[in-house]
């Protein structure tokens, strides 16, 4: 059995890790937001953020011809807020 003293470091690191995603998560939501204006950030979901892509969900082909046509300006407003941010990925689905 472990000592008690290295379990308690495994779980609070765990946490802490887990909080540091969640900021993360928290600062991509509102830079998007940010980015694209609250109105067509009703259209989208963020379905997830890795190795610096950000995967969007968006609810109609005409919102996502729009964001496509504005890609170029989002990724800049992007990486100015957040430095871990690439590129995005834009799919039609459900919200």
């Amino acid at each position: 059995m472990e000592p008690i003293k290295r379990v308690i470091k495994q779980v609070v690191g765990n946490l802490s890790r887990g909080g540091q995603q969640a900021g993360l998560n928290s600062r991509i939501s509102v830079a998007w937001e940010a980015s694209i204006g609250r109105k067509l950030a009703k259209h989208t979901k963020i379905a997830g953020f890795k190795d610096g892509k950000l995967l969007v969900i968006v609810d109609s082909p005409t919102f996502l011809f729009y964001l496509n046509l504005k890609r170029a300006k989002i990724r800049t407003h992007m990486q100015k807020i957040t430095n871990q941010f690439e590129d995005i990925s834009l799919k039609i689905g459900r919200l």
